[in-house]
């Protein structure tokens, strides 16, 4: 299992590039009206991302991971299907942007399978402990920010519609 946490942070910082960069900062997708629904995807992975942390801090069990990643595997094939439609006035998603996509897709696969794989409970030690804290207050943060962003938006044109 710690095998599993550690592909685990490394989707986190893939991720995260793509939260920060792609979402936030270049393409706002806060700021997109046909993005709403796909925002919700984003804002409930952040969530599951921040109970995996909090999950590895406390010494998660197979059985915990793998029902936390069959709800984030769902919860990215409706933002999948939510992309089209959402990123069409934008010509779709990045050439780069899809390979974070598949990074973090493949790196999650990699963390249920050695989930799957794996047969005795994760104890985790002192740097683990801290570390998934760090991670679960990263998702946490990046929720807060996203949805943030989000709701500012959302209540100015609100506040603008005539």
């Amino acid at each position: 299992m710690k095998a599993a946490f550690e592909v685990l942070l490394a989707v986190l910082l893939v991720g995260g590039v793509d939260v920060l960069w792609f979402h936030l900062h270049r393409h706002r997708r806060y700021a997109s009206a046909p993005s709403v629904a796909e925002q919700s995807t984003h804002l409930v992975r952040h969530l599951l991302f921040a109970a995996l942390g909090a999950g590895f801090a406390r010494g998660l069990s197979p059985t915990v991971l793998l029902a936390l990643l069959a709800v984030d595997l769902v919860n990215s094939l409706v933002d999948l299907a939510l992309e089209p439609r959402s990123r069409a006035a934008q010509g779709g998603v990045s050439g780069l942007e899809s390979v974070l996509h598949g990074l973090a897709t493949f790196g999650l696969g990699v963390v249920a399978g050695l989930a799957w794989l794996g047969d005795a409970v994760f104890i985790p030690d002192a740097v683990d402990v801290t570390r998934g804290v760090v991670t679960a207050v990263l998702a946490v943060g990046l929720f807060t920010v996203e949805l943030a962003l989000t709701v500012r938006h959302r209540l100015r044109r609100v506040a603008l519609a005539p």
